[in-house]
């Protein structure tokens, strides 16, 4: 069964309170990036960078800790990398969402406010009270957008790079734990997920409740 050891506590707190540190940047990045208007094929290519840094970091980073025999500095080195690669996600300027409505025969899209009162005949100057608006053409909004998905992409894969380091880590202090009763890793990783589904997202969509 699960050790109630102070190695065996510590490292099924280790996989409960991890997995749900990062189930939610991996579960609500698609309806994030969805709702300020990127296309599937923009969600799709979200995680490629984290594919690419997990596939050829993990390998050589395992390796050099094994060889110098530093998984603890690795552990926390992974540690200290994913809280501000996390953390830099709200720092990046999110751009202005498409918009694209149809006026009778007319299509406006991705234009301002005062572009389209300035188009009206009703109007010949703006009054005073109302706030100015900042004019932006089509080829610099596509640009912001590009710019904030290509460093959301680095982001991303320094997030995931950090992340499967830590979860590696974290199982090979479990299996050396275990030494030769290999067969209850289990009961340890079962934490992780009962920390990363039932808890964490059901109590996640209590407290901010998806838009409908």
């Amino acid at each position: 069964m699960f050790s109630l050891a102070v190695e065996g506590v510590a490292i099924g707190l280790d996989f409960f309170l991890f997995r749900p540190s990062v189930c939610i940047l991996d579960e609500y990045v698609p309806l994030y990036l969805s709702q300020i208007g990127y296309s599937a094929s923009f969600i799709g290519l979200a995680p490629l960078l984290g594919l690419i840094t997990q596939t050829v970091g993990i390998p050589l980073l395992g390796y050099l800790a094994d060889k110098f025999r530093a998984r603890r500095l690795f552990l926390f080195l992974s540690v200290f990398i994913s809280i501000p690669s996390t953390l830099l996600f709200l720092a990046a300027e999110t751009p202005e969402p498409i918009c694209d409505e149809s006026m009778g025969n007319s299509t406006i899209t991705n234009i301002t406010i005062v572009t389209a009162l300035n188009r009206t005949d009703n109007f010949t100057s703006l009054p005073s009270a109302l706030p100015s608006f900042s004019m932006k053409t089509q080829s610099d909004n596509n640009g912001e957008r590009l710019k904030f998905f290509f460093m959301f992409m680095v982001l991303r894969g320094i997030f995931e790079l950090s992340k499967r380091l830590t979860v590696t880590l974290i199982t090979v202090a479990a299996m050396t734990h275990l030494k030769q009763d290999k067969s209850k890793f289990g009961y340890y990783a079962c934490w992780g997920e009962i920390g990363g589904w039932p808890c964490t997202i059901y109590c996640w969509n209590v407290v901010i409740p998806l838009p409908t």
